[in-house]
């Protein structure tokens, strides 16, 4: 039957997606060509497979860059020459293999952390063990702001899609800013107000739709 359907919609120019959280069709593959069609445990995962081709098709040279300079990170924008001058030594450069976990739910984040380079993507565990993505996450993008500014731990786990570079902030570091460089700290903390309430209400509206 599913082969049925997927032919009359391989003939429209279509190719076919399924949700299957109880895994009752034993795999990834919708028949026997991947190429043609997905099966996913969760719409986020679905919807993400779906949106990476419709940004392959459609938006070519104008989609997310792979890889920045820090010194071009949109976090670091408003921070003058001096000013970057100033934050470089607090900053920690790491790598990341595909699948590496950088952050684990229920842990402290060890600081903020600026993608360079490289995809992450934020998830939460569900009641039925289904991993749910949040977010993804690209070069020129951050994460850990929340734990950063309010003290707490991560809500969510952080893995990596690809190979990831990453440029650390270390929280100790970024409260020492206060009084060594003011005007940087707070040049940083406008940036970090919006970038945290972009994730806390993704966060909200995918939690939000699992528990209706």
């Amino acid at each position: 039957m599913l082969d049925d359907l997927r032919h009359d919609l391989l003939t429209r120019g279509c190719q076919v997606v399924l949700v299957d959280p109880d895994g009752l069709l034993g795999g990834p593959e919708v028949g026997t060509d991947a190429a043609k069609g997905q099966v996913f445990a969760d719409l986020e995962t679905a919807t993400e497979w779906v949106e990476e081709i419709l940004l392959d098709r459609h938006c070519g040279s104008d989609r997310q860059p792979q890889e920045v300079a820090i010194e071009d990170h949109p976090l670091l924008a408003r921070l003058s020459p001096s000013q970057l001058s100033a934050l470089r030594p607090e900053l920690t450069s790491k790598s990341f293999a595909r699948n590496d976990i950088l952050v684990r739910n229920g842990t402290v984040p060890d600081g903020l952390f600026l993608i360079t380079r490289g995809r992450v993507s934020t998830t939460v565990s569900g009641a039925d063990d289904v991993v749910h993505r949040i977010t993804t996450l690209s070069a020129g993008m951050s994460f850990g702001e929340m734990p950063l500014l309010l003290g707490t731990e991560s809500l969510v786990d952080v893995r990596a899609d690809s190979r990831v570079d990453v440029v650390v902030l270390p929280a100790a570091a970024f409260a020492d800013l206060t009084d060594a460089y003011p005007d940087v700290k707070l040049a940083l903390l406008e940036q970090l107000a919006a970038g945290a309430y972009q994730q806390m209400s993704a966060a909200i509206q995918t939690l939000g739709q699992r528990s209706s």
